[in-house]
């Protein structure tokens, strides 16, 4: 007989093991949450623009905001069909959504907390907040701010006293003065992916502070009230609603952390602004508890 290295074997039994199944893991809806400690800060100032004056105390209460801008991705989960609306400005998944006005923003909020059993806090039939409601919204103008300048630390801008470089932000400083109103969609102009510059974080991490896009508040846009305040949240009505953070063009002197915008609550966004979340510390908890 010739040579044959192949072996024999007798299979006697087989035993079947069960193994579970492969579960596919889910994109969670709902974007990452920074926790900020609460504390005091002076807001505004009497020395730059006329609207952030007077300079004045206010008292900010712990609770939670987006880490990063509301991506295409995660508002396209509320309404699919905002997808439309993806071009050479904002088109992949983890840029800053665009084309939404501040209406679109608290519907999304709306949304976002009924989705995790919270209260909604905008009535969106008169637009009022609810401030006591434990669900999602926009940040409070003062929330804002108090993030941007280091919670008590004065920062000039989100990262602290230097001057605005291209390291630290979206933003296009002086040339955006120049910019065509004409133009059109392209990936050399626009967002960016959100997180892209960590050197223009702010004190907690909170990234895009500066540039980007700009971001929708929940106050009505009006002059500061003096005097001490605490977790101020500016509800007499106006024609506009409070914009801050500057963006990747328009808006894009806007790099300080106490420098105010503002546009009508229906005004479109158009490729200038978006908006990032935020939550009281009781609707922290509830999303938050194992």
């Amino acid at each position: 007989l010739g040579y044959t290295d192949h072996g024999a074997a007798r299979i006697k039994s087989i035993e079947l093991i069960p193994v579970e199944a492969f579960k596919t893991v889910t994109k969670s809806s709902l974007p990452e949450l920074v926790a900020i400690p609460g504390g005091s800060f002076i807001m505004g100032g009497n020395d730059t623009n006329p609207d952030e004056a007077p300079a004045h105390e206010v008292t900010i209460s712990p609770f939670a905001i987006g880490k990063y801008e509301v991506t295409n991705a995660e508002y396209e989960q509320f309404d699919p069909s905002h997808k439309v609306h993806r071009d050479g400005f904002s088109w992949r998944d983890n840029e800053p959504v665009i084309y939404v006005s501040w209406k679109d923003a608290a519907k999304y909020c709306n949304w976002l907390s009924k989705k995790y059993g919270l209260k909604p806090v905008y009535d969106e039939k008169n637009w009022k907040a609810d401030m006591k409601a434990d669900g999602f919204r926009l940040p409070t103008e003062a929330e804002w701010e108090y993030v941007a300048t280091g919670r008590g630390q004065n920062r000039i801008y989100p990262w602290g006293n230097r001057k605005p470089t291209d390291d630290r932000g979206n933003f296009m400083l002086d040339k955006a003065l120049s910019i065509d109103p004409a133009m059109t969609a392209s990936v050399k102009k626009g967002v960016m992916v959100r997180g892209s510059f960590p050197k223009g974080a702010s004190r907690d991490g909170v990234m895009d502070m500066a540039g980007n896009v700009g971001e929708w508040c929940t106050d009505y846009f009006n002059d500061y009230m003096p005097g001490k305040n605490t977790d101020p949240c500016d509800q007499r009505k106006s024609h506009h609603r409070v914009i801050r953070g500057g963006s990747w063009g328009y808006y894009n002197m806007s790099q300080r952390g106490k420098d105010r915008e503002f546009n009508n609550d229906g005004y479109p966004g158009y490729i200038y602004l978006g908006f990032r979340i935020a939550i009281s510390n009781a609707g922290y908890k509830k999303i938050t508890r194992k």
